[in-house]
């Protein structure tokens, strides 16, 4: 036979705000960017900060997944792109090492498929910090080219304000899970 447990309000013992569900959503924290803008970057570079977002985790032992969309664009002669989230200036979920290849969270296409689209690099992180700190975590684009070029983000390198161009955000998302 089921059981159903029916209530109205559950309180903690001794900390009314602080009742934790494993798996549960702790807390929520979310940064857009709906700027367009770039940044000439040297070969294997990352840029600063495209988006920047803190969490100050409840538990030590709680979980933070990070979500990223991040939109950019290279100039026409380069074939990839790559991003990077860091978690206080530490890289996180990177590829292995491969010769002098460049480690990154996540790939995309570069502007030598099209200048005329974006490349929307998602990436999905599961992080233990082991704190209570508040943490910064923060994304980070570059482009694949042999030289010096421009890294472009929430526009497409030609940038015309017509009607067949467009202008998206970026977005970064935290989300404190309970253990």
């Amino acid at each position: 036979m089921a059981s159903t447990l029916t209530v109205d309000n559950i309180v903690g013992a001794t900390t009314a705000n602080k009742i934790h569900i494993p798996g549960g959503v702790i807390q929520v924290i979310q940064a857009i960017r709906t700027d367009a803008d770039s940044e000439s970057l040297a070969v294997g570079a990352f840029s600063a900060a495209i988006l920047s977002a803190a969490i100050t985790p409840q538990k030590t032992t709680s979980k933070i997944l990070v979500l990223c969309n991040l939109h950019i664009t290279t100039g026409t002669s380069t074939a990839g792109s790559a991003a990077l989230l860091r978690r206080g200036g530490t890289d996180i979920g990177i590829g292995d090492a491969s010769g002098s290849a460049v480690r990154a969270t996540g790939g995309g296409f570069g502007g030598a498929v099209s200048n005329r689209m974006h490349s929307n690099i998602a990436m999905t992180i599961l992080d233990s910090p082991s704190t209570t700190s508040a943490i910064t975590y923060t994304a980070h684009g570059k482009h694949g080219y042999n030289t010096t070029q421009l890294l472009y983000w929430n526009r497409e390198q030609v940038s015309v304000t017509s009607g067949a161009n467009s202008r998206v955000s970026s977005t970064l998302t935290l989300m404190e899970i309970g253990q």
